[in-house]
């Protein structure tokens, strides 16, 4: 085959490739894209009718709380204020709160009085007896065990389901004892629904999770909804596409399937582009393949035969004198001149490579020479490295146990087990146990991160979800925040998936930049953590209002017993070993850790970890 009916044949089979592989691509890509982006809006109009609705029962729980921490509440429930029920509990108390009934329980249990209320004949009726049934079930709603217990949610009742708050009954000042339970309810009925489709512009529809009655992409649905699968988008047909969302009641059992119907806008809307973008290309590549083509042969094809015979003509002669000649002055040209700088550099050739080779032996032996230097330098490092570890582990081992003792003696100095103490002397004994601590607090230190520099420290990495390590990371972190009047805020990025890393090692990296963070923030600050999906890598983001770093502290930081300078970190104290270990145990992960900082508007430390394979 010539090489124009080769060039013919593979810009044909080039353009018909390239159409099949733009159209897998746009169906496997651009068309998923606008499924994903289809999915991605679904998502997010259902968590916006999922926030309205939090959103009303929170408005029906502040509501609740306003009624049942009242002193005329109190006097009523206790039997003093008579009047009560006929000034407050009347017909535009209802419909001003969009309420269908409210309760007052003693702390016995009985009901001292109920009302119930239709909102849309604006009419009161009778009590439902399935109502009054589930509360005798029901301690939870009935009984409140302290000033600061509360139950609201989602209760099924045999008619509708409701939306149901209970408050314990307490003084104005929220002080007890707690007198009995105050109960507010609102139908989640056929009516709320369309309300709530309004106030979302979305169609909304809901079956009860016992229904029998079920559709069958509800059921399927409820099948595949879970506390990890909160939302779960799948299209209907062609035109719609329906969001789920599982509600739970207040003890957790499914309650009701939501559905949020939409028409598929943004798919529709990719078939079409992705149609008119393979016919553009078919109409363009015709055109460019026909001129491609003709310019070849022109300019290139004609050319390199004229080429190709002069070469072939120094190879049956074996006559390297001779030189190839290609008119003009583009790649064609240069390529003929290069041919003939190959032709005379070739005598030459032979020489060089036996010079080359006599270079690179000599190379060789010089680098064999330095790579066993470098072996020797290491085995001395390692040496050196064997025995910091060991004198640091004798130390700690011996510092710690006199430690431990001054430790114990002052805590029961302090607790006047051997006797009474002065107020002078217990702030002695204070100052030596908090010295004595901190102390203690260095030596750990110094020997974690001398274990982790040595590679003795075993990880133990598992898949983990660190939302729920962050979420213990809050709880322990939270009595520390909340004396120095600091806020914490945990943002995950939905769909996160697992990490795989050791979760006890992950939680100290938090734990001592979230300490870090509350220790350079003034009282008051607010403090953020952040995790979000980067390619292969989650990427955690430990945020505060503080000091700030200055730029020239900003590469010492991770340096072992360096302390910024500040007043407030001297205040609350600080070994300068939280910062070195976090950056030995990330970089174990293979992770990197670095800090972004302004002086006077806070700090944001980012460091990865490895996300779960599969």
């Amino acid at each position: 085959m010539t090489l124009r009916k080769k060039t013919l044949t593979i810009i044909g089979l080039t353009f018909v490739g390239l159409i099949v592989i733009l159209f897998f691509i746009s169906q496997q890509i651009l068309l998923s894209s606008f499924a994903g982006l289809e999915e991605q809006n679904t998502r997010q109009n259902v968590e916006r009718m999922l926030s309205v609705l939090s959103d009303d029962l929170a408005a029906l729980e502040a509501t609740d709380g306003d009624w049942a921490a009242w002193d005329d509440t109190y006097a009523f429930i206790s039997g003093v204020n008579s009047g009560y029920i006929k000034t407050n509990i009347v017909e535009g108390t209802f419909v001003g709160l969009k309420l269908n009934f409210i309760l007052f329980i003693n702390t016995s249990g009985e009901t001292v009085f109920a009302k119930a209320f239709d909102l849309n004949s604006e009419k009161e009726i009778p009590v439902p007896q399935s109502l009054q049934t589930h509360l005798a079930g029901s301690d939870w709603l009935r009984y409140h065990p302290d000033a600061k217990n509360s139950i609201s949610g989602i209760v099924l009742l045999p008619e509708d389901p409701v939306l149901i708050v209970s408050r314990p009954i307490l003084h104005s000042d929220r002080t007890g004892p707690v007198a009995g339970a105050f109960i507010m309810g609102r139908y989640l009925d056929a009516g709320e629904i369309d309300r709530l489709a309004e106030r979302t512009l979305l169609s909304l529809s809901v079956y009860r999770a016992d229904d029998i009655r079920m559709p069958a992409d509800y059921r399927r649905a409820l099948l595949s909804l879970s506390k990890d699968t909160p939302i779960l988008v799948r299209p209907i047909d062609a035109q719609r596409v329906a969001g789920y969302s599982l509600l739970s009641d207040i003890y957790g059992k499914p309650a009701l399937v939501l559905r949020a119907d939409m028409t598929r806008d943004i798919y529709s809307h990719g078939q079409r582009s992705i149609a008119y973008l393979i016919l553009s290309i078919v109409v363009a590549g015709v055109v460019l393949g026909t001129a491609t083509m003709l310019l070849l042969e022109k300019q290139v094809l004609s050319r390199l035969a004229r080429l190709g015979k002069g070469i072939r003509s120094i190879g049956v002669t074996g006559d390297l004198s001779q030189r190839v000649s290609v008119t003009g002055q583009d790649e064609l040209a240069r390529l003929a001149d290069t041919i003939n700088v190959m032709m005379e550099a070739l005598e030459q050739s032979g020489q060089m490579l036996q010079d080359k080779n006599r270079q690179l032996d000599a190379q060789n032996e010089e680098l064999m020479l330095k790579q066993q230097e470098l072996i020797d330098k290491t085995a001395e490092v390692e040496r050196a490295t064997q025995a910091k570890s060991e004198f640091l582990a004798n130390m700690s081992h011996e510092l710690r146990t006199p430690l431990n003792v001054i430790i114990g003696f002052s805590q029961l100095m302090m607790d006047r087990v051997p006797g009474e103490i002065n107020d002078e002397q217990r702030q002695c004994l204070s100052d030596i146990l908090s010295s004595s601590q901190h102390l203690l607090q260095l030596i750990n230190d110094v020997l974690d991160l001398s274990r982790v520099e040595s590679g003795k420290v075993e990880l133990k990495p598992k898949n983990i979800v660190l939302s729920e390590v962050l979420e213990s990371l809050a709880r322990t972190m939270m009595p520390t925040l909340a004396s120095r009047g600091q806020s914490l805020d945990v943002e995950v990025a939905p769909g996160l998936p697992r990490i795989y890393a050791d979760d006890g090692k992950v939680g100290q990296v938090l734990r001592n930049l979230l300490d870090n963070a509350s220790k350079f923030t003034p009282d008051g600050g607010k403090l953020k953590i952040e995790a979000v999906r980067e390619n292969h890598w989650c990427r955690v983001s430990v945020i505060d209002n503080g000091l700030g770093i200055r730029k020239e502290d900003q590469e010492r930081i991770f340096e072992p017993f360096f302390r910024v300078d500040s007043s407030l970190g001297r205040e609350r104290g600080g070994t300068g070993l939280g910062l070195p270990l976090v950056k030995q145990i990330v970089e174990r992960y293979g992770g990197r850790i670095l800090v972004e900082s302004e002086l006077g508007k806070g700090s944001r430390f980012i460091f990865t970890l490895p996300l779960a394979a599969g």
